[in-house]
């Protein structure tokens, strides 16, 4: 797993609820991490 991946999961087991991409996104700290994160994200729940 990537570290821009690990750090996405780090943000959803600190909400612990449902957030929006954008929310997750705004708490995602690392720039590189932020531009990633949507096709990332999207990646994980097609891989799944």
């Amino acid at each position: 797993m990537s570290d821009y991946e690990q750090e996405i999961l780090y943000w959803l087991a600190i909400n612990r609820e449902a957030v929006s991409l954008a929310q997750l996104r705004d708490d995602i700290l690392s720039p590189v991490a932020k531009q990633q994160s949507g096709a990332s994200f999207a990646g994980q729940l097609t891989s799944r």
